[in-house]
């Protein structure tokens, strides 16, 4: 991190000026001011770009701004941030965050010294975990025992035709680390069958476990799951089918983890294991979308920004065009 980076304040809004000389704030309300000179209106569309500590000390040293300023502040038209971030490519996200969350002013940095364990790093793992990345999550312990093969290159956007034949975890690894040179990244490459499989990752540091691997599809949800309430860390799950996709349940309490794994207990008991297969299918889009949707759930969560509204709840929506067919909850 670096040193006294200072901060930078921006207008939480949209100004609308009209021709009768009032300026409309579009944001968390609506702010009119008039009327509203020349001054007032350059303020604003500085403040809109940004302004350093040094010109908001001294452009609130003049009597009306401070009293723009204190008002903006109050109505939360106003946020500001660290100006600078350890990694540039951040700062759109740093900007989202600051004018989206009120609750705390170093969503970056909060983000930062958080862990997510990434359990398959196919079609839903690797988009979850470049979400993850972009949005601020700097570490990572990354697990799947796969190579990159040539039908993985059309949803799986880490992966290029070049790399074709290496280990997904070491080149999803590399990929984020460009993203996020600061990161501890851990990675393992092993066939999952049973819970015993991932008793070594799951003894890295770790805030979210985001459960991704799907073969056997039944028994190895159970395995991440029992490992979650082991170890009494959230999980998030999410896969894409052919014609339905699901996101989630987050599962975040002991209490809802066992319900899910009541359910989970129930399916496999009445379904013929050996005829089940993972869905060997999937477009880009549909990936990018559940990928999309559980990463969004995740940073909600690990940055306090809001109760998801997948909290300890599945949902089953349509493949083509997301509508909701069914809500599963457990608590």
């Amino acid at each position: 991190m670096s040193k006294n980076p200072g901060r930078i304040w921006y207008l939480n809004a949209e100004i609308v000026a009209r021709r009768d000389g009032t300026l409309i704030l579009i944001g968390r309300e609506i702010f009119r001011i008039y009327p509203a000179n020349s001054t007032l209106h350059g303020v604003l569309r500085h403040l809109s770009r940004g302004i350093n500590e040094a010109e908001y000390s001294s452009i609130k040293a003049v009597t009306s701004a401070n009293r723009l300023f204190t008002e903006l502040e109050k109505r939360g038209l106003m946020t500001s941030m660290l100006s600078k971030t350890d990694n540039p490519t951040l700062e759109k996200s740093a900007i989202f965050y600051s004018r989206m969350q009120r609750k705390r002013a170093d969503t970056i940095e909060h983000l930062g010294m958080k862990t997510v364990t990434i359990l398959g790093c196919g079609g839903v793992g690797a988009g979850v975990a470049l979400h993850l990345c972009g949005a601020g999550i700097r570490n990572f312990n990354l697990l799947d025992y796969d190579d990159i093969s040539v039908s993985n290159l059309n949803r799986q956007y880490p992966y290029r035709p070049d790399q074709i034949g290496q280990p997904k975890t070491e080149v999803l690894a590399h990929h984020l680390n460009a993203l996020s040179a600061d990161g501890v990244i851990s990675t393992e490459q092993v066939r999952v069958t049973s819970r015993d499989n991932l008793q070594k990752i799951s003894d890295q540091p770790c805030d979210l476990i985001v459960g991704a691997l799907d073969t056997p599809p039944l028994e190895i949800r159970l395995a991440m799951l029992d490992i979650a309430i082991e170890k009494n860390l959230p999980i998030i799950f999410g896969a894409a089918g052919y014609a339905d996709v699901t996101v989630g349940p987050l599962l975040t309490s002991q209490s809802a983890m066992k319900s899910y794994r009541t359910h989970l207990v129930n399916q496999i008991s009445g379904v013929d294991l050996l005829s089940l297969a993972p869905v060997q299918g999937s477009l880009p889009g549909i990936n990018s979308m559940v990928t999309s949707m559980i990463a969004n759930i995740a940073i909600s969560f690990l940055a306090e920004l809001s109760l998801s509204n997948v909290m300890n709840e599945e949902i089953l929506l349509d493949a083509w065009n997301f509508e909701i067919k069914a809500r599963r909850t457990y608590d």
